[in-house]
């Protein structure tokens, strides 16, 4: 019976040592999938960003996914990484969306600034142009009545 006992302990610890990689293994793909999904959120949010869009909600979110992701990592927690890519993945999403609405701001602030540089210049050219004919026409209105005398 010992000799049994020793064979099937020695069987079960062989097959938890050839399971084991292959469970971490899986486990480890899931979270480098996470990690994409990452890196996929950030290109997103940083060229946002970089046209001068407010991502900060964005970033909340992303810094959210990877805390769990940090965490997942540490303690070996697989709903932690299932949690990170479902945040991750929310942002990468919409991704497409941020970046769209980015450009249109982006495109919008250069089109508010030259229609402003614009409106200036027309204002004041015609300050230029027509101010003396204005003072002037004031001037004498404001002295109609005035009578000039002689010495």
């Amino acid at each position: 019976m010992n000799a049994k006992l020793a064979v099937m302990v020695a069987t079960i610890a062989l097959l938890i040592l050839l399971l084991t990689p292959r469970v971490a293994g899986a486990y480890s793909m899931n979270c480098n999938e996470t990690l994409n999904e990452i890196q996929n959120a950030y290109k997103y949010i940083a060229k946002a960003s970089s046209l001068g869009y407010n991502v900060s909600s964005y970033e909340e979110m992303l810094n959210t996914s990877i805390n769990y992701y940090n965490t997942a990592i540490n303690t070996n927690n697989t709903s932690l990484c299932k949690a990170s890519l479902s945040v991750a993945k929310n942002v990468s999403n919409s991704g497409d969306k941020i970046v769209k609405r980015a450009e249109w701001h982006h495109y919008y602030s250069i089109a508010s600034k030259l229609a402003y540089v614009f409106a200036f210049s027309i204002i004041s050219y015609l300050l230029y142009r027509f101010s003396p004919l204005i003072f002037w026409k004031l001037w004498i209105k404001a002295h109609e009545g005035y009578e000039v005398k002689e010495k």
